[in-house]
């Protein structure tokens, strides 16, 4: 989160298409404004974009104002006209910091709310709302209760792809940039590690400080801990609970906080503060905390959702000798024989780093060798770019490379890149072993 959160989002009909195409969403606030507006009411629709609200609250019988300042607010007078409610809208362009009314309203109703809330960038401009409400009046959302979870992800490339070779260079410097942003991902209820946890319930009008949490997660399903994701289940009406969590397909999908990847097992522990710096114009999500896993040191981070680039020196020479690519793939091999795919792939990877010109025959046999730890490790995405590498533009030069390929494309979702290295390994070798089954 980096925008200024007094200058207002995305005012695209794209973004609004996305919003009125949740079924979820237009379902929950369509319930709760049945369930709260009254004939006469006067509401408020705090940031209306195409109005959608502002037209369920008039079907009730309402007097609406719907402030909306981007121009997106073009469209609220043909779509109120085509459904026979012009004369219950009042449309005000204007930033709601600055609306002027005859007189307080009944309800203030608004989605001011993006991925674990805040992102929207619009809670000055709840506060400012709320001023207009009468005393004892209603708001829909009255209540949203923030959760956050340590998740495991198979593959986020945003985070990933600095991780393993690009063409044999080495750019794990972007990575640690990577992880202080943040990410919309999409979970499903298995990639929880530990039960979520209540990171704080924040009612409208509340500002930066409501979103401030300290937790303890113990690990309760061993896996890749890749991050923590938040979301958010509003309270819109009593009985009416908007839910964004795993498993839940809505726009907001849920928003990673990354951690440094680690293998954890049952009995782990993340420890973790998150909270919203409102401290400069621009707010940030900042997370600090550590890993503590068995036999190994506690892992600390401290992240912010704005990265840093570090300095660095050389590692390792800039290409290695003969005897020791030799060392590293018998060392990656030997790993790949006891099924520590991680400390293969880390062996090839240094490999394929050390290569120069004078390596040329080796290079392909080392290339499948970490595409085959990626593939085992169950990293596909991965081995895709060193599949390809060792097969060096020609996808009949090694069978196994041609043949993991496919599994690799497959497994990352690259389907057409499968069916079609598919068919050239199958004009060449015959049938595929993903054919047979």
């Amino acid at each position: 989160m980096s925008e200024d959160p007094h200058g207002g989002h995305d005012g695209s009909l794209d973004y609004h298409r996305r919003m009125i195409g949740d079924p979820h969403r237009v379902d929950a606030y369509e319930r709760a404004i049945r369930a709260l507006v009254r004939p006469g009411d006067v509401v408020l629709d705090v940031g209306a974009g195409t109005g959608l609200l502002s037209l369920l609250a008039a079907r009730r019988g309402a007097l609406v104002h719907a402030v909306e300042s981007m121009p997106i607010a073009g469209v609220i007078e043909r779509l109120a006209n085509d459904n026979g409610l012009r004369d219950r809208v009042a449309i005000h362009r204007v930033d709601v910091r600055e609306l002027t009314l005859d007189a307080p309203v009944d309800l203030v109703v608004s989605d001011f709310m993006g991925r674990f809330v805040a992102d929207d960038f619009m809670l000055d401009a709840m506060a400012a709302a709320l001023r207009w409400l009468k005393p004892g009046g209603r708001v829909v959302p009255s209540e949203i209760a923030l959760r956050l979870a340590p998740v495991e992800l198979g593959h986020l490339a945003a985070l990933d792809v600095f991780e393993a070779p690009i063409a044999g260079l080495d750019l794990r410097a972007l990575a640690p940039v990577a992880e202080a942003s943040t990410y919309p991902v999409t979970l499903d209820p298995g990639a929880v590690l530990a039960p979520a946890a209540l990171h704080a319930n924040v009612r409208p009008g509340d500002g930066a400080a409501a979103f401030t949490g300290e937790h303890t997660f113990t690990v309760t399903r061993a896996g890749r801990l890749r991050g923590l994701a938040g979301w958010f289940d509003a309270t819109l009406a009593p009985g009416v609970v908007l839910g964004t969590g795993p498993g839940v397909e809505s726009h907001w999908d849920q928003l990673l906080f990354p951690l440094p990847a680690a293998h954890v097992a049952v009995g782990d522990v993340v420890t973790v503060r998150l909270w919203l710096d409102d401290s400069e114009p621009a707010w940030l999500w900042r997370w600090e905390g550590e890993i503590r896993r068995a036999d190994h040191p506690a892992l600390p981070f401290s992240l912010t959702s704005v990265g840093r680039l570090a300095g660095g020196i050389p590692l390792e020479p800039l290409h290695h000798d003969y005897a020791t690519l030799e060392a590293l793939n018998e060392e990656g091999g030997a790993a790949v024989a006891r099924g520590d795919y991680d400390a293969a792939a880390a062996a090839f990877t240094r490999a394929v780093r050390g290569l120069g010109p004078e390596h040329d025959d080796l290079a392909p046999f080392l290339w499948e060798n970490l595409g085959l730890a990626f593939v085992l490790g169950g990293r596909p995405a991965d081995a895709v770019g060193p599949l390809l590498r060792a097969l060096d533009g020609d996808l009949t030069s090694r069978e196994q490379s041609a043949r993991l390929l496919v599994d690799a494309c497959d497994g990352s979702g690259r389907h057409r890149d499968a069916d079609r290295y598919r068919a050239a390994y199958e004009a060449h070798f015959g049938p595929h072993p993903s054919s047979r089954r």
